[in-house]
Formats: C-alpha cells, sequence, structure tokens
C-alpha cells in the first residue's frame, strides 16, 4: 500500500508550500498523521462528523470512547466547552502547554462521534512549539494515536503502520517523539476528579496542584 505524500513540519519553506493543500484537505474531511507532545497522532477537523467517523474505520476502533482534541492556544477551548470549573483551571494554569488531556462537559453541538456520546470531551494544548504551530494554520484537530485498534503508539512517522499511513491524505513528519509515555489523562467533570490514565504527568503532581486526593 502507497503511503501519503510527506510534510516534514521542521522544513520551514517546505511547510509553507504545502501547508493551504494539508489545510483544504482537512477542510473537505481528510485525515493527516502528525507529531504531537506525545506520540503521533490522527488529525481530523473535529467539526465534521464523517471525518471523525472515518477515524473510526481506519484504526479498526468502535466508537465507545471519546477522541481528545489538541488546541493551538487556550482561547480555543470555548469551541468545545463553556464550563471550567476551578480544578480544570488549576490544571490548566499548572500544566498547559504540556501533556495533560482534561475532560470537559461537551457543548451539545458536537459530533456524537467525537464524546462518544459522554457529554465529555477530552483537549489538550500540546506542549510542542512545532504542533501548536501546525494547530494555528490548520484549527484544533483530534488526536487519537496513528494506530490501529490495541497497537503500539508510533513514536515516528516510519513506525505508523502502512495500513493506517496508506489512507491518511498526508504525513506530517516531526522526527521522533520526546516522550516514551501517553499524556496524562483526568475527568474534571467527575467529583472529585478522576484520574483516567497516568502518563507524563503523575498522580502525585496532579494532587499536588488541586491540593486533594484525586480518584
Amino acid at each position: 500500500m502507497s503511503r501519503a505524500p510527506v510534510l516534514d513540519i521542521r522544513k520551514q519553506e517546505e511547510f509553507r508550500r504545502t501547508i493551504d493543500r494539508v489545510r483544504r484537505s482537512l477542510f473537505a474531511g481528510g485525515v493527516i498523521a502528525f507529531p504531537t507532545d506525545t506520540f503521533y497522532g490522527l488529525g481530523a477537523d473535529p467539526f465534521n462528523p464523517e471525518a471523525v467517523e472515518k477515524l473510526f474505520h481506519l484504526k479498526n476502533r468502535e466508537g465507545k470512547n471519546p477522541i481528545l482534541v489538541l488546541i493551538p492556544a487556550e482561547k480555543k477551548l470555548s469551541l468545545f466547552t463553556r464550563e471550567v470549573n476551578a480544578d480544570a483551571r488549576a490544571l490548566i494554569e499548572t500544566f498547559w502547554p504540556g501533556p495533560l488531556t482534561i475532560l470537559f462537559p461537551a457543548l451539545p453541538s458536537l459530533p456524537h462521534a467525537l464524546t462518544a456520546g459522554s457529554g465529555k470531551i477530552g483537549v489538550r494544548l500540546p506542549g510542542s512549539a512545532a504542533t501548536r504551530h501546525l494547530l494555528e494554520e490548520v484549527g484544533p484537530l483530534t488526536a487519537t494515536s496513528a494506530n490501529l485498534a490495541q497497537g503500539p503508539n508510533p513514536e515516528t512517522l516510519e513506525s505508523i503502520p502502512d495500513a493506517v499511513a496508506g489512507n491518511c491524505d498526508y504525513l506530517i513528519d516531526g522526527g521522533a517523539a520526546t516522550e516514551s509515555s501517553p499524556s496524562t489523562l483526568i475527568d474534571t467533570v467527575a467529583e472529585p476528579p478522576v484520574l483516567i490514565r497516568e502518563g507524563v504527568i503523575s498522580r502525585q503532581q496532579i494532587e499536588d496542584c488541586l491540593g486533594r486526593k484525586i480518584a
């Protein structure tokens, strides 16, 4: 299976020449593989239900869990939620930009496939400046791992399975991942907040930030 065109985000001239085509592809419902602040992810327009559904088919994954979204700046959070409680605010101020994905109450207008009917949406402001630059150019993106369901998280563009890479519209190369662990995922809608996945940021760091124990 042939792989999609590759754009090296580290080469500014190449990036400027190609980014318009990437943007148009995403607007039309396309999918890209791109580097995040942890592993390589699959990016699609989170406001396009068909594009989000395409991710599930590409990964052979059932739509039982919400798909997280990456934003280029904190001000874009309002596109996904209107409710940022005190716990979420403290975590944002301490760990963003960085590898902490926070679950918020989702706006009802978001695609069902994005939230999996949970009423919640996971959002992260990534720590990688290169990733934020990409997001500034194309807008918020989904960021489910660029693997097949239950497969290893790809740390390089080359380690993305051909079955995934061959179905992407563009592959964005940013070099090897700088982290060997996934982002930490916390549900701030729950009371007390629930640590769903402990990753780069530890439970202890979160509890120190919030000044209390979490579930």
